[in-house]
Parts: C-alpha cells; structure tokens; sequence
C-alpha cells in the first residue's frame, strides 16, 4: 500500500527515524523526505536506532 502522508499542522512536522545501512538507499530517502517537508533521523545500526527512538519519538520507524 502506498500512502501519502501530508503533515496537517504547521507546527508539528512528521519525524520518521530510517534505519538504513546502504548509502544510495539513505540518499534517497533523504531527497524524497526533504521534497515532503518530513524531517528525518538516519541510523545504521540498531544500537543507533534505540538511540534515537529513545531521544526523538519518531511518529514511524522504516526499517531495512
């Protein structure tokens, strides 16, 4: 399923951590994320991405 996720508060942006480990792959979630107003958080490990969830709260976790 593909959804559009538009941020409907101007105050809020949609954080999302992406959990990611091949570089062309975090460039490019980097490119569309930035087109879409979405801030994002990258790790590339898991030990990194407890990290972040712990600090940022991100709304959605991708992972590879």
């Amino acid at each position: 399923m593909i959804m559009n996720i538009k941020n409907s508060s101007a105050e809020h942006k949609i954080k999302i951590l992406i959990v990611e480990d091949e570089e062309f792959l975090i460039d490019a979630y980097q490119v569309k994320m930035q087109r879409e107003d979405i801030d994002i958080a990258i790790a590339r490990n898991g030990e990194e991405a407890l990290d972040l969830v712990k600090k940022l709260h991100p709304e959605l976790i991708l992972l590879d």
